[in-house]
C-alpha cells in the first residue's frame, strides 16, 4: 500500500512539472480533469461516491468536509456566494486553479463518474448545404457523459397524444428551462435523473392541456418564458403550472404531505434537487385520431378555424360596439360583423353540402360546431342538428357512437374522393 502511495506522488511531482503534461492527463480523467463551467462533476472510489467538483462562477458547493459547511442546507446544495468571497471557498492548490484543472485522485481509486444521458436541446444549424443553414432546429443527444450542469438549460421536451378540452389530439414541443440546484440528489437518488422529470412534467403538461381549448393553447405558444420569481403573476399560464413542480407535485402522486415540509424537502427541490425555472411553449401539431385520415382532419380543422375566426370577429364587434354606443351605430356594426362571420362559416359548409351530397350532409349534421355566447366551443356530441335530424334514433338503433358514425361517414367521403381522383 505504501508503495502505490509512493507511486502516486511520484507520478503527480512529475505531472506537476510540466503543465502541459497535466493538460493531457486531464483529457483522459486522469489524476486531473477539466470541468465546464457552470458544471459539476462526480468523483467516485469504485462504485461508492466520494466527492463533487465544480465550476461555476460565484457559486460554492455545500461540502460536508469543508469549513463553509452549512448543516442547515443539504449536503451538496449549490449554494451563491459574492464575487469577494471567492477565496473563502477554493479548497484546490493554485497552480491546478491556475490551469483551469481540479484534482481527481490516484487511479484506480479515485475516478470522475460517468453515466448515459438523453436529452434534447435547440441548435443553430451550421450545415453548408442545408437549406435550413442559419436557423434553430432541435437537436437529439444520448452519450456517455461525465458531467451535470448546474446553471439554467434549456431542454426540448415531447408530449404526445394530449387532448385538448375540446376534443383535439395533440403533439406538443415546449422548452423546459431546468437548474440543477443539488447535483448528488440528481445523479444518485433516481436513474436518469431527466427522465424523470420529463415524466413528472408531462404529466402536468397532459392536465393543462386537457383544461384549455386548442385555440388558447394556440395562443400560449407565442408568450415569452415566465420565470420562477413571476409564478404568482399569471397562474393561468402553462409556465406556472410546470414551474410550480419545483416546491408542489400533483396531489394524485399520493406521493405525502409536503405542505408542513422545508423548502429544501419538497417537490423536485427535494427529491431531486432541482428546480424548474420556466417552460415555453413552443408548436402545437394537430394529429389525426386512428381511423381518421389526414385530408378529413384538415378539413375539420379549417372548419374549427372558420368558427373560431367568426368568434373573433364577434367578439371584436362588440368591443368596438362599447366604444362607439354613443353614436348610435354601434348595434349595427354588430350586425354587419357577425353576418360576415357567420357567412365565412356557412361558406364552407355548403361547399361540402354541395361536393358531398347525402354524406357531405350527414357529416356536417354529426360534425357542426358552434360558439356559444361565452366563447366556449361546443364539438359534436351537443350538436342540435343530431337531435332534430332523428339521427340520434339511427345512432340508438345502430348501436354506432357519434364518434364511430363520424368515422364511417368519413372514410366514405374519402374512398369516394379516392375513386374519383384515381
Amino acid at each position: 500500500m505504501l508503495g502505490l502511495l509512493a507511486a502516486g506522488v511520484s507520478a503527480l511531482a512529475v505531472a506537476a512539472s510540466s503543465p502541459f503534461l497535466l493538460k493531457a492527463l486531464a483529457k483522459g480523467d486522469t489524476l486531473v480533469t477539466e470541468v465546464p463551467e457552470g458544471a459539476a462533476k462526480a468523483i467516485v472510489k469504485g462504485q461508492t461516491f466520494s466527492r463533487f467538483i465544480m465550476s461555476y462562477e460565484n457559486h460554492h458547493l455545500n461540502d460536508p468536509r469543508a469549513l463553509w459547511y452549512d448543516d442547515k442546507l443539504p449536503e451538496w446544495e449549490v449554494i451563491r456566494h459574492l464575487p469577494k468571497e471567492a477565496d473563502d471557498y477554493q479548497n484546490h492548490s493554485r497552480l491546478l486553479d491556475w490551469l483551469g484543472l481540479f484534482w481527481v485522485g490516484l487511479p484506480p481509486f479515485r475516478e470522475v463518474h460517468k453515466y448515459d444521458f438523453r436529452w434534447n436541446e435547440m441548435k443553430l444549424n451550421t450545415s453548408e448545404s442545408d437549406e435550413k443553414k442559419g436557423h434553430e432546429g432541435v437537436a437529439s443527444r444520448n452519450c456517455k457523459t461525465d458531467f451535470v450542469y448546474v446553471n439554467d438549460f434549456a431542454y426540448v421536451i415531447y408530449l404526445d397524444a394530449a387532448e385538448s378540452d375540446d376534443s383535439i389530439p395533440l403533439t406538443l414541443q415546449y422548452q423546459l428551462v431546468v437548474r440543477v440546484n443539488n447535483p448528488y440528489k440528481a445523479l444518485f437518488n433516481t436513474d436518469e435523473w431527466l427522465q424523470v422529470i420529463t415524466g413528472i412534467a408531462n404529466r402536468r403538461a397532459r392536465n393543462y392541456v386537457g383544461s384549455r381549448k386548442y385555440d388558447q393553447l394556440l395562443s400560449e405558444t407565442d408568450k415569452q418564458n415566465l420565470e420562477t420569481d413571476d409564478v404568482e403573476k399569471r397562474p393561468d399560464e402553462f409556465s406556472h403550472q410546470l414551474v410550480r413542480l419545483t416546491y408542489e407535485l400533483t396531489d394524485d402522486e399520493k406521493l405525502d404531505d409536503e405542505s408542513k415540509k422545508k423548502k429544501y424537502e419538497r417537490g423536485l427541490l427535494g427529491r431531486y434537487g432541482v428546480t424548474i425555472v420556466s417552460a415555453n411553449l413552443q408548436t402545437l401539431e394537430v394529429v389525426a385520431p386512428e381511423g381518421v385520415k389526414n385530408d378529413v382532419l384538415k378539413s375539420t380543422m379549417e372548419k374549427f378555424t372558420a368558427d373560431r375566426k367568426a368568434y373573433s370577429i364577434r367578439k371584436e364587434a362588440e368591443a368596438s360596439a362599447d366604444a362607439i354606443l354613443f353614436e348610435g351605430t354601434a348595434r349595427a356594426k354588430v350586425i354587419s360583423l357577425t353576418g360576415k362571420a357567420e357567412a365565412e362559416a356557412l361558406d364552407y359548409r355548403l361547399s361540402v353540402l354541395h361536393d358531398e351530397g347525402k354524406l357531405g350532409e350527414l357529416l356536417v349534421q354529426t360534425d357542426a360546431m358552434k360558439a356559444d355566447v361565452s366563447g366556449k366551443t361546443v364539438i359534436w356530441a351537443q350538436n342540435p342538428f343530431i337531435r332534430d335530424a332523428g339521427l340520434s334514433d339511427l345512432l340508438e338503433a345502430s348501436g354506432l357512437t357519434t364518434e364511430q358514425l363520424q368515422a364511417r361517414i368519413r372514410n366514405m367521403i374519402a374512398e369516394s374522393r379516392k375513386e374519383e381522383a384515381s
